[in-house]
């Protein structure tokens, strides 16, 4: 008998999940709330724009079938957003209500040893909560295998990157091993829940703490006037030591909002985490106030790049768009370009070539620009 395996959220991790686990022996339902989406999915239709998952989509379309409301299966596999709220300007928590929605639609659903593996990035002891209080009722399994893609290049770091699986126990650690050892190439590795739930939130507090390091060198050195890149560079060269680099403040699903898992409003002004976040945030605003010293609103400004980073299209938490949306406001002349995501564009292509800027501001080095030149009096590339 085949098991009945459904994928819960088509979004920038769910529907790759979808494609890399289906097969003509594994059949795999794929469910979304957005009606649109799962509509235009089922016509074939895909959204996502990079070329490796369009192309396994194509291939692997017939064993992927397509529904608004969670149907009943076997194994449940969890990839809805966990974003951050805005609390304050210098506070976010987490809000888990879309991942609550699935695990509320769930406990209705779930039998006896079915298997629900949640990707969603949770703070620690979302998971166990969730067993303790379902297993009263229902003996089934429950593992955390937190996602770790990069956009841009999903398929192939959910191919090679390592999995962390923490499980309720031995059988569903195993069940899901068996899952993900079909099409990963990197080791798999057991936890518990809580466990694997910290490690994603720890790699990514990490990342958050070493960047906001860099930023504040950066806000460092402008006072004595020097490159903090070239400095970074040649600190770096000491063998223990490995500063990233600067930028305009810290965007995209994971990095800038991970942290907020971990810290708590009574402790914050305690925390590293919490520091280093507000770093990065802070230095979002100090670019924004450097940029609107020296532009002149009675010129011609282009500012290009509106993506979180290079050569992708996702706008998630993204800094440049966040600090463009502020200068717009005081610049409203002001030409918004970016080559991948066009959304925000009010000028295109063909009028960017014919024209000369008097202010170029990269946000965004995408490397349509090494083949791709535009004319202006001063350019101005932000790290």
């Amino acid at each position: 008998m085949m098991n009945k395996m459904s994928v819960i959220g088509m979004g920038y991790i769910g529907l790759p999940t979808a494609i890399l686990i289906a097969n003509p022996k594994n059949k795999i339902i794929c469910i979304d709330n957005d009606e649109e989406k799962i509509q235009k999915l089922s016509q074939g239709n895909i959204y996502l724009k990079e070329q490796m998952i369009k192309n396994q989509f194509k291939k692997k379309k017939s064993f992927l079938s397509f529904f608004n409301d969670i149907q009943l299966s076997d194994t449940y596999i969890i990839c809805v957003p966990t974003p951050v709220k805005k609390i304050s300007n210098s506070f976010y928590k987490e809000d888990l209500s879309i991942l609550n929605s699935v695990l509320k639609t769930l406990k209705k659903k779930i039998k006896k040893d079915d298997l629900v593996i949640i990707e969603s990035t949770c703070p620690p002891g979302t998971a166990a909560k969730f067993y303790n209080k379902v297993k009263k009722k229902i003996n089934f399994h429950l593992a955390v295998c937190t996602e770790r893609a990069m956009p841009g290049s999903t398929i192939q770091e959910m191919v090679f990157n390592n999995r962390i699986i923490g499980a309720s126990s031995k059988e569903a650690f195993k069940r899901a091993e068996n899952i993900y050892k079909k099409f990963t190439k990197g080791k798999i590795y057991q936890m518990s829940l809580e466990e694997a739930e910290l490690i994603k939130l720890f790699e990514n507090a990490y990342r958050d703490t070493n960047i906001a390091l860099s930023n504040e060198m950066d806000t460092i050195c402008k006072k004595f006037k020097v490159n903090s890149k070239n400095v970074i560079k040649m600190a770096n060269l000491h063998p223990r030591v490995n500063i990233h680099n600067p930028g305009i403040g810290v965007g995209g699903h994971c990095i800038p909002v991970d942290p907020w898992f971990l810290i708590e409003k009574k402790t914050k002004n305690h925390s590293m985490i919490y520091n280093a976040r507000t770093i990065n945030l802070k230095k979002e605003n100090e670019v924004y106030k450097d940029l609107l010293k020296i532009l002149d609103k009675r010129k011609k400004i282009l500012f290009f790049g509106t993506t979180y980073k290079e050569n992708t299209d996702d706008l998630r938490n993204s800094s440049s768009l966040k600090i463009i949306k502020r200068l717009f406001k005081k610049i409203p002349s002001a030409y918004i370009f970016d080559p991948i995501n066009i959304t925000h564009n009010n000028i295109d292509k063909k009028d960017i070539k014919n024209q000369r800027f008097d202010f170029l501001i990269i946000f965004v080095k995408h490397s349509w620009l090494l083949n791709n030149h535009i004319k202006s009096n001063k350019k101005i590339i932000l790290y």
